[in-house]
């Protein structure tokens, strides 16, 4: 048979049967096969088609409703808005419905603050909303011991050891066998139920002190002690002998010894310290003392009411430089500074003091506020004062004295709370300054004294 190519063979009448025969190459050998054969293979891999298969895509523009939409397609970036309904506040807060609704931002908020009204406590409530820690253990009840460091509490082993060390109270009382194996059996010979007197501890008899209208020859409402003498009641060791600090007698007089074992007058018979009605007499009473043990130490600038001749009479200001140590006095009602002359008009500074005093040997106490006294009244405004301790102010509203007015007693201005904390004390080696910070517009004021209720400090 002459060889044909396949161009020149005849058309085949289609559709093929199946079982036609076909030429083909199988591993270097030529075969043929049925048509079928070739049907199933070309068939084999193909994916089962869904149903978007048989639909077309359109040429440009977005999809109709029988065609596939592309993904450029307009409507896949357009925003869609839910058409569900919003959920109602009791729907939010209750959190039960199962329907698909829509949440707005304050439906959320009432939702979860539904959840945790119900399901907080008020305590928990406070301590999430403290505004700071102090809060926060406040809320949960916490005393000063919450922030206290594990030093300052007794250690566990160290607690056991105390609490092992205890006596059990049966009945309230101690147990026999928890008392100290040796009791006290007597005291000065007694046994039993024990009484003790005087003479068993030492101490003098009730009688041995004599009563107060008996020291000397007056009252005590007469304010001094006279006629003592050697052999009054008052009951004191007749020896110079005597240690620091412990009063003793020296003929008519009562002296002691200070803590430098320094002799000191107290009392005499004649005159004596509450013999105070004149300053003649006062002088006279101080004696020595006002030079030497009182003189030699002490506030160096006390203004010497002392030294008015009469109630009447100008006051007259010495300093006299009581010190607190030296009789041992425990009060100094009134301390008098002056600050200016009586003819000279004030002048008003909240930098330039009137006085300053550079150095108190003594610390002192302010019993009560400081007065602040003028000769001469203000007229058109009131005048302020200040009293700085070491440049800070000892008080928390300054003191006045009021148009027409001479002194400060009826607006005395407050402490500092400062001041009030440190016991309204003016500790040794102060320097106090005395301000004037406002005068009288027409007339400014003069003849300053500014008078100290002041006691010993200690």
């Amino acid at each position: 048979m002459a060889t044909t190519t396949i161009t020149n063979l005849p058309d085949a009448t289609l559709p093929l049967g199946g079982d036609e025969r076909v030429p083909m190459v199988q591993a270097g050998v030529t075969v043929d096969a049925p048509a079928s054969a070739l049907a199933a293979l070309a068939t084999a891999d193909l994916p089962t088609l869904g149903t978007a298969a048989s639909r077309d895509v359109p040429a440009t523009g977005d999809a109709s409703a029988t065609q596939v939409v592309l993904g450029g397609d307009s409507r896949l970036s357009n925003s869609r808005e839910w058409n569900a309904a919003t959920v109602t506040q009791a729907q939010a807060e209750a959190g039960t419905s199962t329907s698909r609704l829509a949440f707005t931002p304050q439906r959320v908020f009432q939702s979860a603050a539904a959840w945790w009204q119900a399901n907080s406590s008020a305590v928990g409530r406070a301590v999430a909303t403290a505004a700071t820690q102090a809060d926060g253990r406040t809320a949960l009840g916490l005393g000063s011991a919450a922030t206290a460091a594990t030093t300052d509490f007794v250690a566990p082993s160290t607690l056991a050891t105390y609490l092992a060390a205890k006596a059990d109270l049966v009945n309230g009382q101690v147990p026999t066998s928890q008392i100290p194996a040796a009791p006290v059996q007597s005291v000065n010979g007694q046994t039993g139920v024990i009484v003790l007197g005087a003479s068993d501890v030492g101490a003098l008899a009730s009688g041995a002190l004599a009563a107060p209208g008996a020291i000397g020859g007056t009252t005590p409402a007469a304010a001094s002690f006279t006629a003592l003498s050697a052999s009054a009641s008052l009951l004191l060791p007749n020896s110079a002998g005597t240690a620091a600090g412990h009063a003793y007698r020296s003929g008519d007089t009562i002296k002691y010894k200070d803590s430098n074992n320094v002799e000191r007058l107290l009392l005499n018979s004649a005159d004596n310290l509450a013999n105070l009605d004149n300053t003649a007499t006062a002088r006279t009473n101080l004696g020595a003392a006002a030079l030497g043990a009182i003189g030699s130490s002490g506030l160096t600038q006390v203004a010497g009411i002392l030294g008015a001749a009469s109630p009447g009479a100008p006051q007259v200001y010495a300093p006299l430089g009581l010190a607190f140590s030296g009789v041992n006095l425990t009060t100094l009602s009134d301390v008098y500074i002056p600050l200016s002359d009586p003819a000279t008009a004030l002048t008003a500074s909240t930098s330039v003091a009137k006085k300053t005093t550079p150095y108190l040997r003594t610390a002192m106490v302010l019993s009560d506020l400081p007065i602040w006294a003028v000769a001469t009244a203000p007229t058109g405004a009131s005048m302020q004062f200040d009293l700085k301790i070491n440049g800070t102010s000892i008080y928390a509203t300054l003191p006045t004295i009021a148009v027409g007015s001479t002194n400060s007693a009826s607006t005395p201005g407050t402490f500092s709370t400062a001041f009030i904390a440190a016991s309204q004390t003016i500790a040794v080696g102060s320097a106090m300054s005395y301000f004037v910070t406002q005068v009288g517009s027409t007339v400014a004021g003069a003849g300053l004294e500014v008078i100290l209720p002041t006691r010993r400090a200690g």
